[in-house]
């Protein structure tokens, strides 16, 4: 693992710090990395109840049964939703937000 050695610090209300750490704390993350990830671009994902891993992990072995003959439309079909599945909920995805550049806080009559 990497040493980090620079900090930053920033300032917010007693709001945003609550909401901060329960996030983190949904994803399964410390608070830094959760901020790490937010900053750099990524989704963090919350972390799913067990009962999710437990029909995730049955609709996977029913797509994996070779008894079944299932056409190669609903072979590719069920394929494609465990896939859709694991990148939605499972795997750390990048944020959707353009970046737009902050005002410069000068005023147009500057």
């Amino acid at each position: 693992m990497k040493e980090k050695k620079a900090r930053i610090e920033v300032r917010l209300t007693q709001r945003d710090k609550q909401k901060i750490e329960r996030n983190a704390c949904r994803c399964g993350v410390s608070v830094s990395e959760f901020i790490r990830q937010s900053a750099l671009g990524f989704v963090p994902r919350e972390v799913q109840p067990d009962v999710f891993y437990v029909l995730y992990g049955k609709l996977c072995d029913l797509c994996n049964q070779t008894e079944f003959n299932y056409s190669k439309e609903t072979e590719q079909e069920l394929i494609a939703l465990i896939t859709e599945i694991r990148e939605a909920l499972l795997l750390p995805g990048k944020a959707a937000i353009p970046w737009r550049p902050q005002a410069s806080g000068q005023s147009k009559a500057d």
